[in-house]
Parts: C-alpha cells; structure tokens; sequence
C-alpha cells in the first residue's frame, strides 16, 4: 500500500483461467503519481473521481482540504486547486471523507469539537462553495446512490480520551431528489437496539458501561442500489 502523502496512478492487466473454478491475477504498473510534499501523516487519504471533468478529489487530512487533481493525461497528473473547507466552516476540525456524483461534491467535515455534531459541506467540481448540511458526531465515510438521489453518511461517534463524553454513532441520509437547494436532511440512530439483545455472533464490549448506540461507531457506509 503506498503512503498516504503519495497518490499512485495504475492501469491493471488481468488474465483468467478455468482450472475447475476461477483463478484471476492481477498486474498493476504505475503511470503516473502525484506528491504532496507531505510524508506520513493523512495527506492523500480518501480519493473520489469524478468521471466526467477527469477529476480526483483527495482528502488532505494534514492541511485540513481536499486537493483538486486534474488526471485528464494520466502519467502527468496536476494539482488544479484546493477545497479550504476551514473557510467556509470556521468550527471544522478536519475533512474525512469526499464523494462526488453529478457535478456535485460532498465532504465529511469534523466539528473543532471532535464529540459534537459535524457537517456536509458541499462544494461544485469548481470547488466553489454552495453550503452545507447538519451531520451527527464525528461524520467519516460517505457515499451517493447510484442514481445520486441519496447520499448516506456514516458518523463514526468516537468517545474522548477518558469516555466522559461519548456521542452515539448515526447515519446520515440527504435526500437530493429535489436539488440541493431542497435537500432534505434525516438521522437515523441505533438507540431502538440497545435493550435488544445482540444477534449471535456479534460482540459489543460496551466499555465504560456505555450503550449499545454509543458503542456502535459506522465508519464506511455500503450502497446496495
């Protein structure tokens, strides 16, 4: 896996053979790469292209942005600008997670108070700001729908050192069926499971006495359709 500070660029070669079941190899050779210029510590973290500019969006957990790469000539990647999300939400404590879908560009966005609730900031492929959406504590992984109605937000909820403060973790659904402009904002949370008992299998060590609902932290949501 290469470094956080480094984003890679590879075109993948695959060959199949039938010998009773599927085996699949996969080759992958650099084309090109892009440097941050910062080593070790988040620089190039979560990526989302945009397929229709030839666009990467890339987290930049050390600057607290998202880098703007332009991969129209994939071996000469270009730095075209950068998201400052601190700008446009003085609160933030760091951007998580990006997605983009129709032209439109979400990033998970930290409250400066890690327990409190954070934010959707949304952005165009321009990086210009149109505003933002209410989101549970400590929002991470984000994903659009296939059709890009929906986009599903998955809040990590991540206790203080000591546990005193210990928010539930949620997920966030925006409803982008009439534009953004109408987005409809709701929150689901796990609360209604706390005096269920656990299906088998599952572990939930709940430290601290805490319930279930505070214990649950969904990092990465998954879309089904």
């Amino acid at each position: 896996m290469f470094k956080k500070s480094l984003l890679s660029l590879a075109i993948a070669g695959m060959t199949t053979s039938f010998i009773g079941h599927v085996q699949a190899s996969i080759e992958l050779q650099q084309i090109g790469r892009f440097e941050t210029g910062v080593f070790d510590d988040g620089a190039a973290e979560i990526v989302a292209y945009d397929k229709d500019n030839y666009q990467l969006f890339v987290i930049n957990a050390a600057d607290k942005t998202v880098d703007i790469i332009d991969i129209s000539i994939p071996d000469s990647p270009e730095k075209l600008g950068e998201i400052d999300v601190s700008i446009d939400l003085p609160e933030s404590g760091g951007v998580n997670s990006v997605a983009v879908a129709g032209g439109l560009v979400a990033v998970a966005v930290e409250n400066d108070d890690k327990q409190a609730n954070g934010w959707v900031a949304f952005y165009n492929t321009e990086g210009v700001y149109l505003g933002n959406s209410d989101a549970g504590a400590l929002p991470d992984g984000l994903a659009f729908s296939r059709n890009g109605r929906y986009l599903v937000v998955a809040n990590e909820g991540e206790p203080n050192d000591d546990y005193s403060n210990d928010p539930e973790g949620s997920i966030t659904i925006i409803d982008l069926k009439m534009g953004f402009t109408q987005r409809k904002v709701m929150q689901a949370d796990f609360g209604a499971f706390n005096e269920q008992p656990l299906p088998a299998g599952m572990r939930a060590p709940r430290p601290f006495g805490v319930s279930l609902a505070q214990d649950l932290e969904p990092e990465f949501p998954a879309i089904s359709r």
